[in-house]
């Protein structure tokens, strides 16, 4: 036979049992009560930072011209590189040597697990989370109120050391490139410089720009002059009132000019012979040059962005003592268990009541 139930029999159960179904949520709030009292009250403390740009450290911001499409505040690859030191060993080994918190957490530091064990329970009370407006909190909470803020506000400074740290160690790693390259660019010129004089005082090169015009405008004078004096001599020669001295002079005049345009054109062939290899190395001097007067321009941005003091975080708050606990939540916490508890209670009744009422041997038997 089915049996039918209704409100009214639900209020009926429940008054037949009302003893037990008051009693025990009471039982359970006064119980709750006293665990809650003995749970130690903790404090939050919350710094909140937005990630710099890395554009801020880079060697082109401390140029002569400044880049105008430099970024202040960074990306979401600069947000997860902070996330990750804030969530790094070395930040949380930091926490726990300056602020003693084996002695803090009341952990023994001769036990072979205490690191673990200051780690996890740091872990529950220190948090790092991106907002939803792109910047990053770190929360602390502790039963000393100060305690928890300076904590916060140390992890914070930190995390801009920490990450200082590796932009200064990649800037020092490229100063010790540039600083290498220069020196071997300015043996090279030396080198080169060395060779340039060689072969200028081999050749008799001086300037390959005017030099050969030089060269070759004197052997035009001085072959044109040449022929003026032979054609003089010639027609003096010719003439039988020309005195023999003025006849001996220009023959003189004549040999010496030949002589000295066969010097100048020894000279002419000595400049053209070494003037390709003297402008080969004049080339490779200016470039080599060039670069290394590149390179010093950059050494000097990198070294003035090493030397500046440039934050990897902008700061939007810092962390102060909390005026409220934020834990343990009593009053609510008492409500819970007791609403839990009532509901058990009741469903607990009613189970028993309808289960009571079966015929158990005539389902057994079917």
């Amino acid at each position: 036979m089915e049996q039918s139930y209704s409100l009214l029999d639900v209020l009926k159960t429940l008054y037949r049992w009302r003893k037990f179904v008051i009693g025990l949520p009471l039982a359970t709030a006064v119980l709750t009560s006293i665990v809650v009292l003995m749970v130690p009250v903790y404090y939050k403390s919350t710094t909140t930072f937005y990630a710099a740009s890395t554009d801020l450290q880079k060697p082109e911001a401390f140029g002569a011209t400044r880049n105008a499409d430099i970024e202040y505040y960074g990306t979401k690859e600069d947000v997860d590189r902070l996330i990750s030191i804030a969530q790094s060993g070395e930040l949380t080994q930091f926490l726990v040597d300056s602020f003693d918190l084996y002695t803090h957490y009341d952990i023994d530091p001769d036990d072979p697990l205490a690191p673990y064990y200051v780690a996890e329970t740091l872990s529950d009370l220190y948090k790092v989370k991106k907002t939803k407006e792109g910047a990053l909190e770190i929360s602390v909470e502790d039963t000393d109120k100060q305690l928890a803020a300076d904590m916060a506000n140390a992890a914070r400074d930190r995390i801009n050391a920490i990450a200082l740290r590796l932009i200064k160690r990649s800037q020092r790693q490229l100063m010790d490139t540039y600083r290498q390259s220069i020196a071997e660019k300015e043996a090279t010129l030396q080198v080169l410089a060395d060779s340039l004089q060689t072969l200028r005082e081999r050749y008799g090169i001086f300037s390959t720009r005017s030099q050969g015009e030089i060269l070759a405008s004197l052997a035009a004078r001085t072959e044109a002059r040449l022929t003026m004096n032979r054609t003089r001599l010639e027609v003096l020669r010719q003439s039988r009132n020309v005195p023999r001295d003025t006849i001996l002079f220009l023959d003189a005049r004549v040999r010496a000019l030949e002589n000295e345009l066969k010097n100048t054109r020894q000279v002419i062939d000595r400049f053209n012979e070494g003037l390709a290899r003297v402008e080969a190395l004049e080339l490779q001097y200016r470039e080599i040059n060039d670069k290394l007067a590149q390179d010093r321009e950059r050494l000097k941005q990198i070294e003035a962005a090493y030397s500046a003091n440039v934050p990897a975080l902008h700061l939007l708050e810092p962390a102060v003592p909390a005026v409220v606990k934020s834990r343990p939540l009593r009053t609510l916490s008492v409500l819970a268990a007791t609403l839990a508890a009532f509901l058990f209670v009741v469903l607990a009744v009613l189970v028993f009541e309808h289960y009571r009422q079966l015929d158990w041997k005539r389902i057994w038997k079917d």
